[in-house]
């Protein structure tokens, strides 16, 4: 996979080292950490350079909000109960249109 070199409007972090001070954290954890975030594509990592943010992400590439998030599942309650509802209602037309078997 290649990544597009940095831009000027890339921000970068600082060594690893560093990283794991400022966090509490091993150096092993911060490494893992930004292998992840490369694999990811949120960062470039560039030997001897660096590991820089290549961009802001765009408003749909961002995370919702918790208040985003809580209308979606709000949203997708409603939507259930809609289904929900026209199941019920096709389960009473079959059972409604098949003849009973005698037992």
């Amino acid at each position: 996979m290649s990544y597009p070199m940095p831009s000027a409007q890339a921000s970068t972090h600082p060594p690893l080292s560093e990283l794991a001070e400022q966090h509490g954290i091993a150096v092993m954890t911060a490494r893992k950490s930004i292998k992840l975030l490369v694999a990811e594509g949120l960062v470039v990592s560039r030997q001897g350079k660096g590991v820089f943010v290549p961009r802001t992400p765009t408003a749909e590439e961002s995370p919702a909000s918790g208040a985003e998030v809580l209308t979606m599942l709000h949203q997708l309650e409603k939507t259930v109960e809609r289904l929900a509802d026209r199941l019920t209602a096709v389960e009473a037309q079959l059972d409604g249109s098949q003849p009973r078997q005698a037992e």
